[in-house]
């Protein structure tokens, strides 16, 4: 399984995944992580976490698939330990790792580390927030809060409102079932979203320099 993952850092990328890599190599090349584009063009498809990563990449190793790849691909093991500890928080050890081994062995999420999208570090930061929000339901704990609101802010510059929804309608579900009430008006809940904010506002940012207020 390893080996499948790794021998994928070489691999040509195509279509989505080549217009990613050529948004990252043109800040690579520029400099300017804000206002994103694309042959000089200005670039609003997708938010730009995955293309800092690329960039990032590139600044420590050159141009090239490898390294376009690689920090997603360290952003991939990352999600497999989050989603153990994730398991393992809300069930046992032995079902974190039935989670990462089905994960792990998922023919689609193989292909998606190969052939880089936004789906692959999205999935990641979600599973991490999720992990940290059971732990502050667990322990009340503001490191997992804090934690997890940033990872929900990061998940956000992966694919843009998506990112908060899933983990939204996660521990809300999860409060609902467990008629757990009273943690609703827990003001840390509403509050979380300003730690959110001032992550996601880099998007935004770039959003208003280059096409203004529609």
């Amino acid at each position: 399984m390893l080996i499948s993952y790794i021998s994928g850092l070489s691999v040509d990328v195509t279509r989505d995944a080549g217009k990613y890599a050529t948004v990252a190599k043109e800040i690579f090349q520029k400099g300017n992580f804000i206002n994103l584009t694309i042959h000089g063009e200005p670039y609003d498809q997708k938010p730009p976490l995955l293309f800092w990563l690329g960039a990032l990449g590139f600044s420590l190793g050159g141009i090239s698939n490898f390294w376009f790849k690689l920090p997603v691909l360290l952003l991939v093991f990352f999600g497999f330990y989050s989603a153990y500890q994730l398991g393992k928080s809300l069930y046992s050890k032995k079902v974190g790792l039935l989670t990462v081994f089905m994960m792990a062995f998922s023919l689609i999420y193989m292909l998606y580390s190969m052939d880089i999208h936004t789906d692959t570090p999205l999935q990641a930061f979600v599973t991490f927030a999720l992990w940290q929000f059971f732990e502050f339901i667990k322990t009340q704990k503001n490191r997992h809060w804090i934690l997890g609101f940033l990872a929900t802010g990061l998940a956000m510059l992966c694919k843009g409102p998506i990112g908060a929804l899933i983990p939204a309608f996660a521990v809300a579900g999860h409060l609902l079932l467990k008629k757990n009430f009273k943690a609703f008006a827990d003001y840390r809940w509403y509050l979380g979203i300003l730690l959110s904010l001032p992550v996601v506002s880099q998007a935004l940012a770039g959003l208003y320099n280059q096409f203004g207020i529609k």
